[in-house]
């Protein structure tokens, strides 16, 4: 679904601690930490720090809860929903997030 949205291809990362990367061609876009529980403040800091040097942007996904401002985008179950809504009525954004 962030694939679609982001108009890129989604990989999964070999490394344990980066869940997603969405890219466009080759060029790595997204990188996304994604959790079902609460991300905390410390384990967003470190995932942050850990994926900027992935792509050019790095967001955190909690099913649980948004996540804190840490890194470009921060998406919890209201926002992913808001963008599920959009991609199942075929929108999309490059650069242009929920907030």
């Amino acid at each position: 679904m962030l694939a679609r949205y982001f108009r890129g291809t989604l990989y999964y990362s070999p490394k344990e601690d980066i869940g997603v990367v969405i890219v466009r061609g080759r060029r790595p876009m997204w990188v996304f930490e994604v959790k079902v529980g609460e991300i905390t403040r410390y384990e967003a800091v470190g995932a942050v720090k850990r994926m900027s040097t992935v792509a050019e942007k790095v967001g955190l996904v909690s099913l649980r809860e948004r996540p804190g401002d840490y890194g470009d985008l921060s998406l919890g179950p209201k926002e992913l929903l808001e963008i599920a809504g959009k991609v199942s009525r075929g929108e999309s954004t490059q650069d242009n997030p929920p907030q």
